[in-house]
């Protein structure tokens, strides 16, 4: 049996994007590949220090290698364009009115701007066939190994939070902000597979075994976000497309068991002692009665307060943003994509993103019934939306490279699913 060149090519493209846009290698300017012992690592502000994921690199080299599909990316090429115009429109407003600093504004710009682009390589990423279940092998291949990897180092440096230092034999790398995005990221994909490949007999059986690991990193790494998304995604998994030979109570107390399983898990993980809350959220004992203060839970409320009302002093504040930029030792960023945005770019830099995410929450709601019908569509839609709506509501994963690109490539995906079910439609009309 021959294998067409041709499609093998298109076969071999699709596996390396996938595994550059997931794969958490960072590299620095300074230093090649990020190597760093600390848990929470700081940059400084310098760029030559910054961690950069060779997600960066998927992208603009992934762009050309599927250039000749470009009018499949048409609406996203359209959405990046006008989202980075009218924010340097902004920027040279507000600096020239407001007596701004223009390379902090421009920096800024950039950070929001990098991870869309993940947006246009999604839809001319989907085209290829087979795409999610390609993108599922290489996301299962990569967290097989990095969460057995994490696991292992943070067992060997005896810490109680995960390591982001990782080593195989005499080669290391780290893991940045392994602690705040990865874990959501990691159960985004861990649920696509799921949803691609659990039905499959020839990934089942190696799910299956997996599956109590990854449920071990989402609860040891402490992240809401990432629990709620995990038990959400895998009870509607069992509930619509688990085939049991058995009552239908059977796959709903499977469910329910596991949600209990990770919350008592988390819960007990915290009891370990109060270290590893000073660590996680920056608790610390109160005077007097012995209780606990979550100062991180009132700094990020006091965030809020500072951008909103940044936001909302005037009306060219809330049109074209700020000029100066907040200082980073007091707020470093609003804990809140779209917050974030506005106060640095205003609202009217940010029109073609809302335009964007109403087109596809109408898309999902005229297409639900295909997209239940259809299990890798509805797991990826799970993610996404949860990505867009419910995490980047707390962070601002969207503006950090590796996180932003993640969801970015992965919305550009359904986008194009999206309007192949509106060209269908269209045509049957």
């Amino acid at each position: 049996m021959t294998i067409n060149s041709s499609r093998l090519y298109d076969y071999l493209v699709a596996a390396a994007l996938a595994l550059g846009v997931f794969l958490p290698m960072f590299f620095q300017i300074e230093g090649g590949i990020f190597n760093d012992k600390t848990m929470v690592f700081d940059s400084h502000g310098l760029i030559s220090r910054l961690p950069i994921p060779l997600s960066v690199a998927a992208c603009f080299i992934g762009i050309p290698l599927l250039i000749g599909r470009y009018r499949d990316a048409v609406p996203s090429l359209a959405v990046v364009l006008a989202s980075a115009a009218l924010m340097f429109v902004s920027l040279l407003v507000t600096t020239r009115s407001q007596g701004g600093e223009f390379q902090g504004k421009f920096i800024a710009l950039l950070q929001f701007v990098l991870p869309m682009v993940a947006l246009i390589l999604g839809q001319l990423y989907e085209t290829a066939d087979e795409e999610i279940s390609i993108l599922s092998k290489v996301f299962l291949l990569v967290l097989c190994a990095i969460v057995l990897l994490l696991i292992y180092c943070s067992w060997r440096r005896g810490l109680r939070a995960f390591s982001p230092y990782l080593f195989v034999f005499s080669f290391s790398f780290s893991i940045y902000q392994h602690l705040q995005y990865v874990p959501v990221i990691f159960t985004g994909a861990f649920l696509i597979v799921l949803f691609r490949l659990g039905p499959e007999k020839g990934f089942r059986r190696w799910i299956g075994i997996f599956l109590p690991i990854m449920v071990l990193y989402v609860v040891v790494s402490a992240a809401v976000n990432a629990i709620i998304l995990f038990a959400l995604g895998f009870l509607l998994y069992l509930l619509l497309y688990e085939r049991l030979k058995r009552v239908a109570s059977v796959k709903t107390a499977i469910g329910v068991f596991l949600i209990i399983a990770i919350v008592c898990g988390y819960l007990l993980h915290f009891g370990r002692g109060e270290s590893m809350l000073v660590e996680k959220f920056n608790v610390t004992q109160t005077d007097g009665t012995g209780g606990l203060k979550i100062t991180g839970i009132q700094k990020r409320l006091a965030g809020w307060e500072f951008y909103w009302n940044g936001v909302t002093k005037d009306v060219p504040s809330f049109v074209m943003g700020n000029a100066r930029l907040p200082d980073r030792s007091q707020y470093p960023s609003a804990h809140n994509y779209y917050l974030d945005f506005l106060y640095h770019f205003g609202f009217l830099p940010l029109v073609p993103l809302l335009v964007l995410i109403g087109a596809t929450l109408y898309g999902v709601y005229r297409n639900r019934k295909e997209i239940i019908a259809t299990r890798e569509l509805l797991g990826l839609t799970i993610v996404v939306l949860f990505l867009l709506l419910v995490d980047n509501m707390l962070k601002v994963g969207l503006r950090q490279p590796y996180p932003g690109i993640f969801t970015f490539f992965l919305w550009g995906i359904l986008i194009s699913k999206l309007s192949v079910f509106s060209s269908r439609r269209v045509t049957a009309g």
